[in-house]
């Protein structure tokens, strides 16, 4: 590695990470969050949700949702692009119950950037249904937000920033010194190694005097 690659290497992760820091998923009070419905059927594949099924960032709301059409047995719901799952949830359970209510929680700031820190899920209800299957096939989820103290995300991404370039910059000025080294270990230093006084000469090492070897 030459002085030129080492410098374009840093400035390449230094342009990154600033990246990394200032583009965030950002949201104001009453925006819709993206979230994608996974279920048993097709194996596992994603579905397509309802915009009125959608969480409100901030905002506590209610979605309805029906297995009627698919008859899925189990689902699960991931939000900002599937990066944040809840885990799989059955529509029956053990004793041939309905799925009734699911709370999702989730923690969020709303100081700087919207952003969300954390989801849940609760403990899924369960109750007896009649014969319609409109009223079996339905559910409730119920969305709740809590919000956290205001924190300072800008001042943790800058300090991260920071030790992540230095320890990247240590790393990479160590390789560059080994790579000089190595360009100066060439046949005479260890030809005069051998010619110390000092130092045995090994069993493969000519004696130029005798013409024989040791």
């Amino acid at each position: 590695l030459d002085r030129t690659m080492i410098l374009n290497l840093l400035l390449l992760l230094t342009l990154l990470l600033c990246l990394s820091v200032t583009i965030s998923e950002a949201y104001r009070i009453g925006d819709a969050v993206g979230m994608v419905m996974r279920t048993d059927i097709g194996g596992g594949s994603a579905e397509g949700v309802l915009r009125s099924q959608l969480p409100l960032f901030g905002t506590e709301s209610v979605a309805s949702f029906s297995n009627e059409k698919d008859g899925f047995k189990k689902f699960s719901l991931s939000f900002e692009e599937g990066l944040r799952p809840i885990p799989w949830i059955k529509t029956t359970d053990e004793r041939e119950r309905y799925l009734d209510s699911l709370e999702i929680t989730f923690i969020y700031s709303k100081s700087g950037n919207g952003a969300m820190y954390g989801i849940s899920s609760s403990v899924p209800q369960y109750v007896r249904k009649n014969n319609k299957n409109e009223e079996k096939n339905t559910f409730s989820v119920r969305y709740i937000w809590i919000e956290e103290e205001e924190v300072n995300t800008n001042s943790a991404g800058v300090i991260m920033l920071l030790t992540t370039f230095l320890a990247c910059a240590i790393i990479l000025l160590d390789l560059f010194c080994l790579s000089d080294d190595d360009k100066t270990m060439d046949g005479s230093r260890y030809i005069d190694k051998y010619e110390d006084k000092n130092t045995e000469f090994p069993n493969s090492y000519t004696n130029e005097q005798t013409g024989k070897w040791d």
